[in-house]
């Protein structure tokens, strides 16, 4: 948990969009670099989840946060387009390294432990602290900025990504719940064939890919927020209201283990386009709570649907299974970013 709470510690996290509007891009400029972001994940996102399941996992959780490091520091040496792209293919590259390769480690540490029932529990409680660490350090955002500007808060956000690598150095080496002497593309060709043709995982595929596309929308809120009048230092505390309900919601996961795939993906498109609705046309005090009750359920919702997928799935590839969600993810969350830049376009 420790490691899953220090890679959400970023404080840069809720001011970067306001970094690249006060560089002077606009918002279909931010969304074309939101977009660069997620091509870039989603290329990497199941290569990676094959690459996690024939090598030690651990090892590629040492490394991630050290690329999304390297990421950060471009975006204050070269404040361009292309040193911003540069800096999100790193992000992404980061990202997609840990993305179902904890899962998978998690997990199977527990199945070789005998307690593979408590995952629900144990990523749940993750969850949990790796929301209360993006609260902690959006808070902490405000005054940091106060104090030092955006070069504050990389230097505390980067101070966290490396303890994260050190902190990743001391996970453990599970192998005995798969065979690390598989080759490449036979796992590879496995996760996929386990995430295309079996029906309860494909149903579980779908599911986190909506929630997923779903809370990508929070990209956008600390432009909406400044867009309503809040400055960078208000923007930083009232985001922490986001994380703080999906911590909530991450709590409350347990509680859908029995609710079928198919009627969560249809209340939450409903939910969604309600609250997201609000969120946009209402006053932002009636929008604001709407949009923060939405975002917990979406979270508890994403929780339980991975907690899921960890069940179903088979060990021999069952990051590339994980990483499956992620590849859908990201086209998701692309359609949305360019809809958001085309509607800018337009508006102009």
């Amino acid at each position: 948990m420790g490691y899953a709470a220090l890679g959400d510690f970023i404080p840069l996290y809720p001011l970067y969009a306001l970094l690249f509007s006060d560089v002077g891009f606009s918002l279909a400029q931010i969304s074309t670099l939101f977009v660069i972001w997620s091509v870039a994940s989603a290329v990497l996102e199941v290569p990676t989840g094959a690459l996690s399941d024939i090598v030690q996992r651990k090892h590629l959780l040492v490394v991630a946060p050290l690329l999304a490091s390297a990421g950060f520091c471009l975006w204050f040496l070269i404040p361009t387009y292309i040193g911003f792209a540069a800096g999100f293919l790193l992000w992404a590259a980061s990202s997609t390294l840990v993305s179902g390769t904890w899962e998978a480690l998690v997990y199977e540490d527990l199945h070789a432990a005998g307690r593979p029932l408590e995952y629900a529990t144990v990523a749940s409680r993750a969850a949990v602290a790796s929301w209360m660490a993006v609260v902690a350090a959006s808070l902490l955002a405000a005054p940091l900025f106060a104090l030092g500007g955006y070069g504050a808060v990389l230097a505390v956000t980067l101070v966290a990504l490396i303890a994260q690598a050190w902190l990743a150095l001391s996970l453990p080496r599970v192998t005995a719940c798969r065979d690390v002497e598989a080759g490449y593309l036979a796992t590879l060709r496995a996760g996929l064939m386990q995430a295309m043709r079996r029906g309860r995982i494909r149903w579980l595929v779908i599911a986190a890919v909506v929630l997923a596309g779903l809370a990508s929308v929070e990209e956008y809120l600390p432009l909406l927020l400044r867009a309503d009048g809040f400055g960078a230092a208000a923007v930083s505390l009232l985001f922490t209201l986001f994380p703080l309900a999906a911590a909530a919601g991450g709590a409350a996961a347990p509680a859908l283990r029995n609710v079928a795939s198919g009627v969560l993906i249809v209340v939450l498109l409903v939910s969604s386009i309600a609250a997201v609705a609000t969120g946009l046309w209402a006053p932002v005090w009636i929008g604001l709570p709407t949009l923060v009750c939405w975002y917990g359920f979406v979270e508890c919702a994403r929780v339980s649907a991975g907690a899921w997928l960890q069940h179903a799935a088979q060990s021999d590839a069952r990051a590339t299974v994980t990483s499956v969600v992620g590849f859908g993810s990201e086209l998701a969350v692309i359609v949305l970013f360019l809809t958001v830049a085309a509607g800018d376009v337009l508006a102009r």
